[in-house]
């Protein structure tokens, strides 16, 4: 497929999934990272993406052009639906609504595994170690090594800092999509090994405990717990000799964390209760239930057409209507709710078809299981879909799944996880 410039091409897919972690982005509370670094990305992504799209549709899978437009459609949507009901501009919806830009990514992938550019095994360690550098980063933020940001803040976002939230302080949660993928990709490989006192066994393992810390310390997010948790049941029980070596292996390990580290760790734990006692704050007195209704009321009004989302950029967003702790983002299939209105059961329809059409009959067993897990488990917890937030999880291994469901010939078993 591509005849020249192979070597450029090449590093630019593997750059574009090493940037993907959300290395250097800027954090939500604006205190880490580089402001407008994650917008310069992905204009670049979709400026390349674009290039690959026009000089090769013909060679691209019906399914994952319609997978595009799909995602195009739900993005363009949200920002003409914004306008409609608010009169905010459409560029102001487009860029509140970016986020949607980061599956774009699946195009470049597909494209250079078809054209043997790259391998899954090469996507595999760029992002490790991805995640590993936002690991140091997140470090080096809670430790001070690197200093907060001090002149990116809008007026609407400085409540987080004051709420009685214990995680702020160590809260920097870089490459926390990359980790929950390598994560769940290392529980399904414990599956596959014969014994996990090899050097790999024990390399998964030591990759594991890593990023247990990394949420235990940095993360901090119950939902991803709970992903995490059920990850591990999903592929559990092993062996009594899997479990044996797991004992083996992890103890020490956690034992000597426990010695050298004991007082972050009692610290983190009171952090841990704070989070679990917030489950039983009652349903009334909680954010995300006052903001269910407001949408609930807010669609009976508007006749149940979508409302779209406001970005901070114009007037200040939502807080004008409904005050400073409106986001649709932390609503999961309510946040989609208020944004496409009747269209939502259509969009909900389409992506599990979709995700199940590749599911079906496809060789990438471990990458099955994968896509299976990160889509659906969010979806029977909670029903929120992976759509405006879920590029940057979504993207490499359904770029992975595209490409062995449509080249079941070229593709062998390169799943090296």
């Amino acid at each position: 497929m591509l005849d020249t410039n192979k070597q450029l091409f090449r590093n630019i897919v593997l750059l574009s999934i090493f940037l993907n972690s959300g290395f250097l982005f800027l954090t939500d509370d604006k205190r880490g990272g580089i402001p407008y670094f994650r917008e310069i990305y992905l204009v670049g992504l979709l400026f390349f993406s674009f290039l690959l799209l026009l000089k090769y549709k013909s060679s691209l899978p019906k399914a994952l052009k319609m997978f595009i437009l799909f995602i195009s459609f739900t993005w363009i949507a949200s920002a003409v639906f914004a306008y409609i009901k608010f009169g905010q501009p459409i560029w102001y919806g487009i860029l509140e609504e970016r986020r949607f830009a980061f599956f774009y990514l699946i195009i470049p992938i597909y494209i250079a595994l078809k054209a043997k550019a790259i391998s899954i095994k090469e996507i595999e360690k760029v992002a490790i170690i991805a995640v590993f550098s936002c690991i140091i980063l997140a470090l080096f933020y809670a430790i001070n090594i690197i200093p907060d940001n001090q002149v990116v803040s809008f007026k609407v976002e400085k409540w987080v800092k004051f709420t009685n939230d214990l995680r702020y302080e160590t809260r920097y949660p870089f490459g926390a999509h990359y980790a929950t993928l390598i994560f769940i990709m290392c529980v399904i490989s414990l599956k596959k090994i014969g014994s996990l006192m090899s050097h790999k066994g024990i390399l998964i393992l030591l990759i594991m405990f890593t990023l247990v810390l990394f949420q235990w310390f940095i993360i901090q997010k119950r939902s991803t717990m709970l992903i995490w948790m059920l990850s591990f049941l999903f592929v559990w029980p092993f062996s009594f000799k899997k479990n044996l070596q797991i004992f083996f292996i992890l103890t020490p390990l956690f034992v000597l964390t426990a010695v050298f580290f004991l007082e972050p760790i009692l610290t983190q734990y009171e952090k841990l209760v704070y989070l679990w006692e917030e489950l039983f704050i009652p349903f009334e007195e909680r954010t995300r239930y006052l903001t269910s209704n407001i949408i609930l009321s807010e669609l009976k009004d508007n006749y149940y057409i979508g409302m779209g989302a406001l970005s901070l950029q114009w007037e200040q967003g939502f807080s004008r209507f409904y005050g400073d702790t409106f986001f649709l983002s932390d609503l999961g299939q309510f946040g989609i709710l208020y944004r496409y209105g009747f269209l939502t059961p259509l969009i909900y329809l389409y992506y599990i078809f979709f995700i199940l059409y590749l599911l079906r009959n496809n060789a990438n067993i471990a990458y099955k299981k994968l896509v299976a897990f990160i889509f659906f488990a969010p979806l029977l917890i909670s029903f929120s879909l992976l759509l405006n937030y879920g590029g940057q999880i979504m993207a490499v291994p359904l770029a992975i799944l595209i490409y062995s469901k449509f080249n079941r010939q070229q593709y062998q078993n390169t799943t090296t996880y």
